[in-house]
C-alpha cells in the first residue's frame, strides 16, 4: 500500500496541508500517526475524499477525448445515455404539448357552447320583451274599449226612454 506524508497528500490533491489536516481531525480521512509524529495518510483514503491533480498525460487524455470521443467508450455510452434521456424528455414534451392542445380545444368548444347559450338567452329575453310590449298594447286597447263601452252605456242609460225606443 502507498502511503502519503501530509505534505504529499497536499501536492497529490492540489490541497494545502490545513485543509488536509483539518478533514484529518474531523473524521473524513483516516490517517495514522507514524513513530516521529507524522501523519501517514493511505492513498486510497486520501483520494475518497478528495480527487488526485490531473497531470499532464490526463490532461492530453482528456483533450484527445474531447476532440474525437470515439477513442474513449465511457464517453460513448455518456453520449448514448444522455440521447436517451433527451429523447424520453422530447416524448414528454410532445405528451405535454397534446394535453396542452386538448385543453385548449375542449375551452375553446365550452366558450363556444357559452357563447352560444348566451346569444340564445338574449334572443329569448327580446322576445320576451316583445310579447310583454305587446300584451301591454293590448292592455291598453282594451281599456279604450272598454271605456268606449262604458261611456255608450252612460250615454245609453242618460236618454229618455222614448229615444231608447225609437233611437
Amino acid at each position: 500500500m502507498a502511503y502519503y506524508t501530509l505534505g504529499q497528500a497536499a501536492k497529490a490533491t492540489g490541497k494545502t496541508k490545513t485543509t488536509i489536516s483539518n478533514a484529518i481531525k474531523k473524521g473524513r480521512i483516516s490517517a495514522e500517526k507514524n513513530d516521529s509524529g507524522h501523519y501517514q495518510i493511505e492513498a486510497s483514503e486520501l483520494h475518497r475524499v478528495f480527487d488526485p491533480i490531473q497531470t499532464k498525460q490526463s490532461i492530453d487524455r482528456q483533450k484527445m477525448t474531447v476532440v474525437d470521443p470515439s477513442l474513449d467508450p465511457e464517453s460513448l455510452l455518456d453520449n448514448r445515455v444522455i440521447q436517451q434521456l433527451l429523447k424520453a424528455k422530447d416524448k414528454e414534451i410532445e405528451l405535454k404539448e397534446d394535453l396542452i392542445n386538448q385543453v385548449k380545444s375542449e375551452r375553446d368548444k365550452i366558450y363556444g357552447l357559452i357563447t352560444n347559450q348566451s346569444e340564445q338567452a338574449s334572443r329569448e329575453v327580446e322576445s320576451l320583451r316583445a310579447r310583454i310590449e305587446q300584451a301591454e298594447a293590448e292592455k291598453d286597447r282594451m281599456k279604450k274599449a272598454a271605456q268606449q263601452w262604458k261611456e255608450r252605456a252612460e250615454a245609453e242609460q242618460s236618454k229618455p226612454w222614448y229615444k231608447k225606443l225609437f233611437g
